[in-house]
């Protein structure tokens, strides 16, 4: 009787089959880590059992003058904010309550997640990151430093960056926003990676010599069309075949309607890159050509931009 009392109350006893230890293939904390990862710990009934303290305003607000503004967007998907609420973070940044569901809380689960991102970017893309790896978190106003972002968070905005690739002393770092959403740093960090491959895998001096165009400022947007539009383009592909279509999609009609070096450089990767729309397999893909884009098409793009 007493045997069967403490199997009644210990929790890791069901686990056990009846022996005095777990089996060793069996391993709790790994699979609550990626349960964790993948948005299964984090979503509003949890957090409801948990009795977790979330501050959620009106959706009317005041500005430093008192005015009324409407908050339009979500600082992290972009989406309109419908409904009667919204999560406003101490920094001022606004997340709708879907990406407030599934915000990532700790380092530990951001760590786990940049694994499982880069295992399968080398699955997907048939590419190698053999080079030092880590990834870091900051708030919105290092992010904001460091990519020239100006502008508040909230009010009519409908895409911002939420992280930046960092490469020191031989080792590359992907910097992202603390308490971004699942989805939102997938692809924040797909896209960056993609520019830690193309700075360790394009030969600068010949990529340079291919995209060279008549002044600096030319030179300069002919590259950003290169490296953002393929960034943005691996990122939606890669949102695809994880099976994550209603957001890939989101992100998709977003850059179509970009007018700047993300959109257009996407819809020039699309035009040549086909988006594989389900979780088939990749046949080619800008990792494998160089250069990923012929350079009269870059040049065209450049000089109608300029014209």
């Amino acid at each position: 009787m007493k045997d069967r009392e403490k199997t009644k109350f210990d929790p890791t006893a069901y686990l056990r089959f009846g022996k005095d230890q777990l089996p060793e293939y069996f391993q709790p904390e790994k699979l609550r880590q990626c349960l964790e990862a993948n948005g299964y710990a984090g979503n509003p009934l949890t957090k409801a059992r948990k009795a977790r303290q979330t501050v959620f305003k009106d959706l009317e607000m005041t500005d430093e003058k008192g005015q009324p503004i409407l908050a339009s967007s979500c600082d992290f998907c972009g989406q309109r904010i419908n409904g009667v609420s919204y999560q406003q973070l101490a920094d001022g940044r606004i997340r709708c309550n879907e990406c407030a569901s599934t915000a990532i809380e700790s380092l530990e689960e951001f760590k786990l997640l940049f694994e499982q991102c880069i295992q399968l970017m080398q699955d997907f893309y048939q590419v190698t990151f053999q080079v030092p790896l880590d990834i870091r978190t900051t708030d919105s106003d290092e992010i904001a430093r460091r990519i020239g972002f100006k502008g508040s968070e909230g009010v009519g905005k409908k895409v911002r960056v939420l992280g930046f690739a960092q490469s020191q002393n031989g080792k590359h770092t992907v910097v992202i926003e603390n308490g971004s959403p699942r989805l939102a740093s997938i692809d924040t960090i797909v896209h960056e990676m993609t520019h830690i491959w193309q700075s360790i895998s394009w030969n600068e001096a010949e990529f340079e010599q291919l995209y060279r165009m008549g002044n600096k400022k030319k030179n300069a947007l002919a590259r950003l069309l290169v490296r953002e539009g393929m960034a943005v383009w691996s990122a939606i592909q890669f949102l695809y075949l994880i099976g994550e279509t209603s957001y890939a999609s989101r992100q998709e009609t977003l850059m179509e309607n970009r007018k700047d070096e993300y959109g257009l450089g996407f819809l020039l990767f699309r035009q040549q890159f086909p988006l594989i729309r389900t979780t088939d397999f990749l046949y080619r893909t800008p990792f494998t050509v160089f250069p990923p884009i012929p350079p009269e098409m870059i040049r065209k793009i450049v000089n109608q931009i300029f014209a």
